[in-house]
């Protein structure tokens, strides 16, 4: 199902300093589960709180001008925690 495929894809792979995130890979994650006929918007947001970082990041300031990726700075790490509370979507 769509959950256990961007399990497997996202949240065992650990990012490196200054690694974007790219978007598409989402979508192409989505596109590739059986059943699932279109993947139509995919929105990153930041999450805050108990266990997540107090940093402030402007997602919108750092998404690529055609929003198929975000830049991380240089001195960052971009981490996917939850999956029930880092992607929310609807499949189709």
């Amino acid at each position: 199902n769509a959950k256990s495929e961007l399990q497997q894809e996202l949240f065992t792979k650990t990012m490196e300093f200054g690694e974007p995130f790219y978007i598409t890979k989402i979508y192409d994650i989505l596109r590739r589960v059986d059943g699932v006929l279109d993947v139509s918007k995919v929105k990153v947001r930041q999450v805050t709180g108990d266990g997540y970082s107090s940093t402030v990041f402007n997602i919108d300031q750092y998404t690529s001008p055609d929003g198929r990726y975000i830049t991380c700075p240089l001195n960052a790490v971009f981490e996917m925690k939850n999956m029930e509370t880092n992607i929310i979507g609807i499949v189709r």
